[in-house]
């Protein structure tokens, strides 16, 4: 694994334990008088530089335990956008954007609890900031973010997360 792609990793809301775990070892068992024959002076202080931003900048991710890959809030959010986009050029019947969301996150709502309240807040955020009414939908959207119990989601969301969620549904669920 590169150094390149260990900073990548600081990007991501949170990280498998045993990805940091291993991530960890690498930088810290690198053979640094190996590393300083082989390379410049300079490309060697950029190396131990990077290290450094890399190790101080993982201690602050959050591990995930799960041993199941799956979405984290931001990119599924991001993702069912995106998606929504490139539906709503071709239509704006209220159903067919519905179903076609539906269709193409279905796996992931059966996942978890989390992926699947993403997916549904972020839908209704989106039909509502494009002025898009569904009629019956909108009823079952409600019903699901209404019956939502944040306790349920347990350790997939952070904190933050969680807390950015239930206000997302709280504007929702006021706006339908």
């Amino acid at each position: 694994m590169s150094l390149q792609k260990e900073g990548f990793i600081l990007t991501h809301a949170k990280i498998f334990k045993n990805l940091k775990e291993r991530i960890l070892n690498l930088l810290k068992d690198l053979d640094l008088e190996k590393l300083q024959l082989e390379t410049t002076s300079d490309e060697y202080q950029d190396i131990l530089e990077r290290r450094d931003i890399v190790l101080d900048g993982i201690e602050n991710i959050p591990v995930d335990h799960s041993l199941f890959p799956r979405w984290y809030y931001n990119e599924m959010e991001k993702e069912v956008k995106n998606y929504f986009m490139e539906i709503v050029v071709n239509t704006n019947d209220a159903s067919e954007i519905i179903e076609k969301i539906e269709e193409r996150f279905e796996r992931e709502c059966r996942s978890t609890w989390s992926e699947k309240i993403v997916v549904k807040t972020t839908l209704a955020e989106l039909l509502i900031r494009h002025s898009i009414k569904p009629e019956n939908e909108f009823l079952s959207l409600k019903i699901e973010l209404e019956q939502f119990d944040m306790n349920e989601i347990g350790q997939l969301l952070t904190e933050s997360e969680k807390f950015d969620l239930s206000i997302r549904i709280k504007e929702v669920l006021s706006e339908i």
